[in-house]
């Protein structure tokens, strides 16, 4: 039992937060359910907090857009390139998929605001016509939503989302900022 403690105590020091054991036991002397109550509370107390830091962290990892890119690409330019244009516009961001941009808090520091940019399609479905879920546009022969894997700069369509939020396709031939979440 007590070497379970010992193992409990040590791993929680190691992965987890402070924690400060109350009492210290040795071998070959008495111990009180009083003073392993107290150590087994400290060690709650500490899992707790650590449970508790661990959810707000979980919850504040959601991506928040920051706005369009100051520079633009082709829709064919690929992914590298639309990562660049977030990247050298807004440090650490990366193109949004419209689930983040839709489930973004607002943020009145978004920049860069007009026109339309590139983002990239949450599609549902194991067809050839898979729906994109935030748009509700089909995914079939006629329209494209990534410019076929946004490496195709002519006959394709990939997925825009306007300065007003609005979401649809445009001509993979025409470069336009890229959309950028944190």
């Amino acid at each position: 039992m007590i070497t379970a403690l010992i193992v409990l105590l040590y791993m929680s020091s190691s992965t987890a937060g402070t924690l400060s054991v109350p009492n210290s036991f040795s071998s070959g002397t008495a111990t009180s359910a009083a003073d392993m109550n107290s150590n087994f509370s400290a060690v709650t107390t500490a899992v707790n907090d650590n449970d508790s830091r661990i959810t707000a962290l979980e919850t504040s990892s959601d991506k928040v857009f920051q706005g369009f890119s100051s520079g633009t690409v082709n829709g064919g330019a690929g992914i590298f390139a639309m990562a660049q244009a977030c990247s050298s516009s807004f440090s650490g961001s990366k193109i949004c998929n419209t689930n983040e941009f839709v489930n973004s808090v607002y943020n009145s520091a978004a920049s860069n605001l007009s026109g339309d940019a590139w983002i990239i399609p949450i599609v549902t479905g194991q067809d050839a016509n898979g729906l994109e879920v935030n748009s509700g546009r089909s995914e079939g022969s006629e329209t494209n939503l990534s410019c076929s894997g946004w490496g195709a700069n002519s006959g394709t369509f990939g997925s825009v989302v306007s300065s007003l939020g609005e979401l649809s396709v445009a001509s993979c031939l025409q470069s336009r900022a890229v959309a950028c979440c944190k």
